[in-house]
């Protein structure tokens, strides 16, 4: 049985029938009073690079503390959103972090809730020079290999 389907679990998927497979999902290991390891997301691989995305759902209020835990477990400094706040959610989480965290939130703004795709690529491509540049920026003499890992959700 996947840890997604447990009932201790099951409040933590925003969609009932997507479950992450358990090879493919990334496991917290900070630990959190009431929290277990599991978070509804999965590793997905770039072009060059094995596990560089960990694709989630928009945190629901119950599972914002797993979201700031995953990003610290993985040591993660974007995170990515790739459609509109849907102000009629009310299960939407908020992303406010538990203390100073050093991580660049960025959003897509021309993706609607409920599109498939975005209605042109021209924006998203713009998202990936904007997130290109800035891991340039980052990188320097003392640490010429920065972690690129990123967190990509959508509602």
């Amino acid at each position: 049985m996947k840890d997604g389907s447990l009932e201790e679990n099951k409040h933590k998927n925003r969609v009932p029938d997507v479950i992450p497979g358990e090879s493919d999902r990334p496991y917290l290991s900070t630990q959190a009073v009431g929290c277990n390891n599991y978070i509804n997301a999965v590793y997905v691989d770039s072009f060059r690079k094995h596990n560089c995305y960990i694709v989630t759902q928009m945190p629901l209020p119950e599972t914002q503390v797993d979201l700031w835990r995953l990003v610290y477990d993985h040591h993660i400094k974007y995170i990515i959103m790739l459609n509109e706040l849907d102000v009629l959610d009310e299960n939407k989480g908020q992303l406010s972090s538990p203390g100073p965290v050093n991580v660049r939130h960025l959003q897509l703004l021309n993706w609607p809730n409920k599109d498939v795709f975005p209605p042109d690529n021209t924006s998203f491509l713009s998202l990936l020079e904007e997130i290109h540049n800035w891991q340039e920026q980052q990188k320097d003499s003392q640490n010429p290999k920065i972690n690129d890992k990123m967190i990509i959700h959508c509602m």
